[in-house]
C-alpha cells in the first residue's frame, strides 16, 4: 500500500472539510502526521519491516474511518464513499523511493562558490565558450547534469542570457 499517497487523500479530505466549516479532531490530525512520517521512514530504509507497516496501515485506518464518519455526517454517503474511492486509489498506486534530498555540500566545488545544476541535454544549443565567457566552471555530473560554478553574479548572467537563447528559438 502507498501510505504516502493514501495519506495525501486524507489530508485533501481534512481540508476540504476544513473549507465547508468541519473540523476534524485534533488527535485525527497528529494521527496522519505520524503515519506520514513512519511511511518516510520506511521508505529510506532497504528491507521491508511488517510491524511498522502494520502499525502506519492502523493509524491511517483509524484517520480514515474518523474523516469518512464526519464526511457522511454531514454531508451524505455519496460524498463520503467518493472520498473512499479515491482512498482506494491512492493505497494501489505504487510506491515510489523519494528523491534524496540534494546536499548542499558538492564535492569538488571551493567553498563559498555558487553552483547550479544544469540538465545537459539543454545545453546543446549553446556554445562550449558560453561557460568561460561567464567565468564558470563547468564539471560533469554521472546523472546528466552540468554543474556550474563560481560568483553569484556570473551564474546569474549567464542563467539570464541561456534564457534569452532559449526564448528565441
Amino acid at each position: 500500500m502507498n501510505f504516502l499517497a493514501a495519506a495525501g487523500v486524507l489530508d485533501a479530505l481534512m481540508l476540504e472539510l476544513a473549507e465547508r466549516g468541519v473540523v476534524a479532531p485534533a488527535h485525527v490530525t497528529a494521527s496522519l502526521q505520524t503515519a506520514r512520517s513512519l511511511a518516510r521512514i520506511g521508505l529510506r530504509k532497504a528491507e521491508e519491516d511488517s510491524e511498522s507497516e502494520l502499525k502506519i496501515l492502523a493509524i491511517l485506518q483509524d484517520a480514515e474511518m474518523n474523516l469518512l464518519s464526519l464526511a457522511e455526517t454531514n454531508f451524505g454517503a455519496a460524498y463520503a464513499e467518493d472520498w473512499q474511492r479515491r482512498m482506494a486509489v491512492a493505497g494501489a498506486t505504487p510506491v515510489t523511493k523519494p528523491n534524496e534530498s540534494a546536499s548542499k555540500f558538492v564535492a569538488g566545488v571551493p567553498k563559498g562558490v555558487h553552483w547550479v545544476r544544469i540538465r545537459q541535454s539543454e545545453l546543446e544549443k549553446l556554445p562550449d565558450a558560453e561557460f568561460s565567457r561567464f567565468s564558470l566552471t563547468a564539471m560533469p555530473q554521472t546523472d546528466g547534469y552540468l554543474l556550474l560554478y563560481g560568483e553569484k553574479t556570473n551564474i546569474a548572467a549567464f542563467l539570464k542570457e541561456m534564457r534569452k537563447v532559449y526564448k528565441e528559438g
